[in-house]
């Protein structure tokens, strides 16, 4: 084979690694591409209880926990994988343990009387086996679990002592803290999360030495439980002397303005909690403690250890990636090396390198025809936190590369440095200046941007200042449920920054987060979510258009969904835009309005998955002086959310409203369909973290 063939095998290999590497994570298999260990014999394929329902009472049945998902998660044992019988080469299978199956009988019975029901008890496995080809690797057997629950003990009477001397308003919130009830189902975890909350609530307070401590009577006879908490206060403290320890690379004045615990101020369990959170956020350190010293109770002046360990700041990461559109299809492989502990100084450095292949399909005057086109890029960031100990931080964004879309193919460079202040709790304005560079190239079916009412002069520089600033008070800003957040951004392009554009930008958006439908101190976890936001665009000067890059878009699944990315807005059908057929072209406006509203509820009995409905509305106009009501789109759907340590994974399906005649009425003379039929009525849209 010739040195050139040898290359292409070696390239060829190399992807069809990659995609089998892809397919196996895709289907949970966990492991590595090749063949699981050649192990056989018995593998299970499914387990269920018997004995371990009731029906619940009317104020229980969201909240009753005896199901068979509540139980398997208390258990040891593997769980089976469907995919291990469709691809037991890939898979391991959940081989069957007996050993390990008994020892699961006796976690049951405590899971049981954990949750009030001490007179549980486990009767034993049922194992079977059906009938299977003998040469099968795995042989799947269903196992059936007997147990007897009893009657479940319930709270008789709760004894709360040691609260009169905090007064009456903070005795009503220590009550509306607890998670046990008169007349409740006895729970363990309400117990300790009980506990737990009256002393959180009291440090917060700077109750620094509180102590509350608890007792438990069960009696099993008439099942009742009575519990007794006793509080102690102890006196209101202060921070004192903060000490760090374990750091050998990095400064200590480096950490200070992230510190939260000041010297003289009240003591609050918040600030160590906080402390705690940002250090580790870092991403330099293994280990993060902000322990209170307590020894001596009488000591109204609490100190401060923090304790670190420093872990190597040096990271790489690489892998494929591939993107698939409606004529574009995209496949390469990225690389990036990050230091987030440049000259010991807390500086992150990122550069990420990519590298792959563009096969745009397009047809001219009937004829179709694919186009393959390299692209690639490199994005270099330059993070420099607290510069000179200051407040301020400075972010360095650059890339240069080659991008192909399904109507385009340009090469890029651009700048953008910033400075973020961050003095102020929750809110970070941001000031800076974007210069980018801009070319035409490739010599496929690339539509011209004067055929879009949006021109791009080729070669273009365009310059610009830009301002925001963001305000996040959400309690989770992967998923959250209550809290407020908000963002504005101003661009001024062109006049004394130079380039070939002058235009004036604002983009601004206001969300908000409410947690409803409780019944006394059962909160179901359903969260409202709600979104208003817009954008302008207002050329000045000699120019009067606006690069299609800088316009405003709406569509796909963070914005408006039930529409394609970007197709809410000005468009140019196939048959006009400059004899190339690529279907729907967004070329974005100069107004923007949109705003979504969205029910989440997690099921009673899987917390991490939840369900979802929305309404969403929107609309994007070439120009301000067109901006009618009547024209804004509407979209309705549903939703799954699966909750991951990285944020919840979302799949929604959205049904478009609107009058399907938006995207023109008549017959292409190409193919003799209706123009008003290129955009479907409905859209699925899938990705990492929910839609705002």
């Amino acid at each position: 084979m010739s040195a050139p063939g040898r290359v292409v095998n070696r390239i060829l290999c190399g992807l069809m690694l990659a995609v089998r590497m892809i397919v196996a994570v895709m289907l949970g298999a966990g492991v590595g591409v090749g063949c699981a260990a050649h192990r056989t014999g018995d593998a299970v394929r499914t387990l269920h209880f018997e004995g371990n329902s009731r029906p619940p009472a009317p104020s229980e049945w969201l909240t009753a926990e005896q199901t068979d998902r509540a139980l398997r998660n208390a258990m040891t044992h593997p769980k089976g994988r469907w995919q291990s019988f469709l691809f037991p080469s890939v898979v391991e299978p959940a081989w069957l343990d007996p050993i390990m199956l008994d020892r699961d009988g006796w976690r049951l019975e405590m899971w049981y009387a954990n949750h009030g029901y001490f007179d549980a008890r486990f009767l034993g496995w049922e194992i079977d086996r059906p009938k299977r080809p003998a040469s099968r690797r795995a042989r799947p057997v269903d196992i059936t679990g007997h147990v007897e629950q009893g009657e479940p003990s319930r709270i008789a009477a709760i004894d709360l002592t040691g609260i009169e001397k905090l007064g009456t308003p903070m005795g009503k919130r220590i009550r509306s803290t607890l998670k046990v009830e008169k007349g409740a189902i006895w729970s363990t975890d309400d117990w300790n999360d009980s506990i737990a909350g009256i002393t959180l609530l009291l440090r917060q307070q700077s109750l620094a030495y509180a102590d509350v401590q608890g007792t438990v009577q069960v009696d099993p006879v008439a099942h009742e439980v009575k519990v007794a908490i006793r509080v102690d206060a102890g006196p209101a403290c202060r921070f004192g002397k903060v000490s760090i320890e374990g750091l050998s690379h990095i400064k200590a004045a480096e950490l200070t303005p992230l510190i939260e615990v000041i010297e003289g101020r009240p003591y609050r369990e918040s600030s160590l909690q906080h402390t705690r959170e940002k250090l580790f956020a870092l991403g330099v350190f293994g280990v993060v403690n902000v322990l209170p010293v307590l020894s001596d109770r009488s000591n109204r002046v609490v100190p401060i250890q923090i304790k670190l360990t420093e872990i190597k700041t040096h990271e790489i990461k690489a892998g494929p990636g591939f993107q698939f559109e409606p004529g574009l299809q995209t496949l390469g492989v990225s690389a990036t090396y990050t230091d987030n502990n440049f000259a010991n100084r807390l500086w992150r450095i990122s550069q990420t390198a990519t590298l792959g292949v563009a096969s745009t399909s397009t047809a001219i005057d009937s004829i179709s025809s694919t186009q393959l086109s390299p692209v690639g890029s490199i994005r270099g960031n330059v993070d420099l936190p607290r510069l000179f100990e200051s407040r301020f931080s400075i972010l360095n964004q650059g890339s240069f590369g080659r991008d192909v879309t399904a109507y385009s193919d340009v090469l890029r460079a651009e700048f953008a440095p910033s400075v973020l202040f961050e003095g102020i709790p929750h809110l970070s304005p941001t000031i800076g200046y974007h210069i980018r560079y801009e070319d035409q190239v490739g010599d496929h079916c690339t539509l011209k941007r004067n055929n879009l009412g949006a021109a791009s002069e080729y070669p273009y520089l365009l310059s610009m200042l830009e301002q925001g600033a963001v305000y996040d008070g959400r309690n989770d800003p992967l998923a959250p449920t209550r809290g407020w957040y908000w963002s504005l951004k101003f661009a001024e392009a062109g006049g004394p920054f130079g380039g070939l554009y002058d235009f004036f930008k604002a983009q601004g958006e206001v969300r908000v987060y409410r947690s409803i439908l409780r019944l006394g101190r059962q909160d179901f976890g359903t969260t409202v979510a709600a979104r208003l936001g817009g954008g302008i665009i207002q050329p000045y000067g000699s120019t009067t258009r606006v690069p299609l890059e800088e316009r405003l878009f709406l569509g796909g699944g963070t914005t408006v969904r039930g529409w394609a990315a970007d197709h809410l807005g000005p468009h140019v059908e196939s048959s006009s835009a400059g004899g190339c057929d690529t279907g729907i072209v967004p070329v974005g406006g100069n107004l923007q309005l949109y705003g979504n509203l969205e029910l989440r509820q997690p099921l009673p009995f899987y917390p991490e998955l939840s369900l979802a409905t929305f309404v969403d509305a929107g609309r994007v106009w070439d120009e301000p002086a067109n901006f009618a009501f009547s024209a804004i789109q509407y979209s309705v759907g549903g939703g799954l959310r699966y909750l991951t340590s990285i944020g919840p994974i979302r799949l929604d399906v959205a049904w478009r409203l609107g009058d399907p005649s938006y995207f023109g009425s008549g017959v292409d003379p190409t193919t003799g369909s209706p123009l008003g039929s290129a955009e479907p009525r409905w859209a699925m849209h899938f990705g990492l973290s929910e839609a705002f």
